[in-house]
């Protein structure tokens, strides 16, 4: 989907966003300890990423695989900013892919994407936007990731949950979208959803911050214990995208 600047607040889901924004932050996240990284047994290199339309994906070997191998960080480009790979049990990833310089929405993304092997599809993600120079506060960076995540919607039978939060990086938000899983073009594609959400459930959860000139989205999909309520399932997803966010620092 494009990355596009909101337009009028003309759905449910943009009105959810303005409540959120006048009650101030719901939830406040805390400078966690140094993130434990993670030693992904594969590095690919994505040359070519296409989601508009017929999906196509072309990867070989990253010429950083040796010492991303070895120290479980990624270097994000045009930046001072470095990702540690996570090492979190309820998050397998054995497999990575980096997707730098795409601009297939029409901006500058850089993604990492977390698999549990090669042929997965991602149960993780970091997309890191460099945003045009009209989009120059955090509100407006806020306002087109969440007109991106409406896109995202449109279709679907997501509900998703949105809810503000107060982070390291500052002011931002979180998605929660029960049901959600990965695709291929995940974390900026339409919500995809189990098929079975009452033997196999999950909860999907975005976090959306910002940096000056940049956009950060965090996205994971984590299992389910079936028969969860919804505020457990919501606090399990939430600790760990607070160990899993950890892991991105500027130097």
């Amino acid at each position: 989907m494009l990355l596009r600047l909101p337009r009028a607040l003309i759905s449910g889901f943009e009105a959810g966003l303005l409540i959120c924004i006048a009650l101030g932050a719901s939830h406040v996240v805390h400078a966690q300890a140094p993130v434990e990284a993670g030693l992904p047994k594969s590095v690919w290199l994505v040359k070519q990423l296409s989601c508009n339309g017929f999906v196509a994906h072309e990867s070989v070997r990253s010429p950083d695989a040796a010492e991303v191998g070895r120290t479980g960080i990624v270097r994000i480009p045009n930046s001072q900013m470095e990702f540690i790979v996570p090492s979190i049990p309820e998050l397998p990833v054995n497999s990575v892919k980096l997707a730098f310089d795409d601009r297939g929405r029409k901006v500058v993304d850089h993604y990492v994407l977390l698999l549990p092997n090669d042929l997965d599809d991602p149960v993780a993600a970091l997309m890191v936007t460099e945003l045009p120079l009209s989009v120059d506060t955090p509100q407006k960076a806020l306002g087109a990731a969440i007109a991106g995540e409406r896109d995202n919607l449109r279709g679907t039978s997501a509900q998703p949950i949105l809810e503000r939060v107060n982070t390291p990086w500052g002011e931002g938000f979180d998605i929660f979208v029960p049901n959600r899983i990965g695709s291929p073009c995940f974390p900026a594609a339409r919500f995809k959803l189990t098929a079975n959400s009452d033997k196999t459930p999950t909860m999907g959860l975005s976090r959306f911050v910002t940096t000056p000139g940049r956009l950060i989205q965090f996205a994971l999909v984590l299992p389910v214990t079936p028969g969860t309520p919804l505020e457990t399932q919501k606090a399990n997803a939430r600790r760990v995208m607070e160990t899993y966010a950890a892991g991105l620092t500027a130097r």
